[in-house]
């Protein structure tokens, strides 16, 4: 897996952070 994990982490974490505080 030595693809741009900036692009597939920029869009995990965001999502992750989001789904936290959106479900709070």
């Amino acid at each position: 897996m030595k693809r741009p994990a900036t692009t597939c982490s920029q869009r995990i974490y965001p999502v992750k952070l989001y789904s936290t505080q959106g479900i709070r």
